[in-house]
Formats: C-alpha cells, sequence, structure tokens
C-alpha cells in the first residue's frame, strides 16, 4: 500500500461508517470502531509495508491523530447505540470532533509523503522536534 492508498482507505473506510450511521446498516460496535488497528490503515501502520517509515517523527504523529480519529469513531458509535443519531451528526459535520480527527489523520499522511519525497530529494525529513 503507498500513501496515497493508505489516504484512500481511511477515507473509504470513514465514508462507510458515515454511511452505516445515516442509514442503521450494519452498524458496528463501540469496541470494533475503536481498534485502530483493525482498519485498512491501521494494519498497514502496523504492518512490515510501513517499517520504513516508522523512525520518523511525523509517523508518530499519524498514528497519535489515526488513534485519536478512531476513539471519534468510538463516541460517534456510542451516540448511536444510545440513540442520539442528531449527536453522531453532530460529531460527524465539518468542525465535529469525528471529522476534525480524519482531517488531522489526512493532513498527517500528507505530511508523511512530504516529508518522504524532501527526504528523497536530499533534504532534511521530519525532525523529532516537529510538533502539531
Amino acid at each position: 500500500m503507498t500513501l496515497d492508498d493508505a489516504i484512500d482507505a481511511h477515507i473509504l473506510w470513514k465514508v462507510q461508517l458515515m454511511h452505516q450511521v445515516e442509514h442503521g446498516e450494519s452498524l458496528p460496535s463501540e469496541a470494533q470502531v475503536s481498534d485502530s488497528g483493525a482498519c485498512p490503515l491501521g494494519q498497514w501502520l502496523n504492518g512490515p509495508e510501513a517499517e520504513s517509515f516508522r523512525h520518523h517523527a511525523c509517523f508518530a504523529t499519524l498514528e497519535q491523530a489515526h488513534a485519536e480519529f478512531h476513539r471519534s469513531a468510538a463516541q460517534v458509535m456510542h451516540l448511536v447505540h444510545q440513540g442520539d443519531r442528531a449527536g453522531a451528526r453532530r460529531m460527524m459535520s465539518a468542525g465535529g470532533a469525528f471529522a476534525v480527527a480524519s482531517r488531522e489523520t489526512i493532513n498527517a499522511l500528507m505530511d508523511l509523503r512530504r516529508q518522504l519525497a524532501i527526504e528523497r530529494s536530499g533534504g532534511v525529513a521530519c525532525s523529532s522536534s516537529d510538533t502539531r
């Protein structure tokens, strides 16, 4: 999986979850969506394909953003299972915690991609002082 594939996988997972919430189809549990290692991006982050990126500070930022995304997804599912679809929709709308966490995950993926390109061209990649 390339970094572009990872971005696409994250977006697809998010859209599928949003569809499930909107239409009440095959609703996953909070535990299922909270597991950041179970989705395709999480499997990639924890798998051998991402091994060469793990030393980058940008990778740690990505892992943190991805974990936060899954925490917010679990909060969305908690609201849905409690019957508060309006609250879940607010979390998923622009500016809501779920939407913000998703954007941060995509931004972290894009930062890693950008920094790897800089590194390949002989520049300096993410430093350990990189923070968000």
